[in-house]
């Protein structure tokens, strides 16, 4: 079965494993699931299967949207790729997750606000990340060449630059 990785990122800008929570059906599908159907009151599946409607961005763009709840719009942000949350910022993240644990079945983000707790407390881990769904390529593991022959090299905040963090991104809206 899938699941969803969560990644610590250490002072030295590399990220690292740090927990999987299995069934990723139970974490950002199920987010977006929820969003689509509270906000645009539509059907998720509905959207990817119909050809020519631009699939599923409409759903992601509510993390934009001033309408939305902005615990809700944090929580949809934090299922994005290539999304970082400083340290500084993990207790709003899991405050965010926390009340949309009220509106919504949480899924998987309440034991990811649970690791997310124990991360805060450790201060070799600046930032953290994830990997929504185990069945498609690790974003966090870097190949600089040809795929099959270079073993690639952990992702590495201060050397790479495919990545961006939720709470800029939110408290520039």
């Amino acid at each position: 079965m899938s699941y969803t990785e969560m990644y610590k990122v250490d002072r030295d800008g590399n990220v690292h494993h740090a927990a999987e929570f299995h069934n990723s059906h139970r974490g950002a599908w199920l987010v977006w699931k929820q969003m689509c159907e509270r906000y645009l009151h539509k059907d998720a599946v509905m959207l990817i299967m119909e050809p020519g409607n631009g699939g599923m961005q409409e759903v992601w763009d509510l993390w934009k949207a001033p309408r939305v709840l902005r615990q809700h719009r944090i929580v949809m942000a934090s299922t994005f790729d290539r999304v970082m949350v400083r340290r500084d910022n993990l207790l709003r993240l899991i405050e965010a997750i926390e009340e949309y644990a009220k509106d919504f079945d949480p899924g998987t983000l309440l034991a990811q606000a649970r690791k997310l707790q124990e991360l805060v407390q450790d201060d070799e881990v600046i930032a953290v990340c994830w990997n929504q769904t185990s069945v498609n390529c690790n974003p966090w593991w870097v190949y600089d060449g040809d795929d099959e022959l270079d073993e690639g090299r952990s992702y590495n905040v201060n050397a790479d630059e495919n990545h961006w963090f939720l709470f800029e991104g939110i408290d520039a809206q």
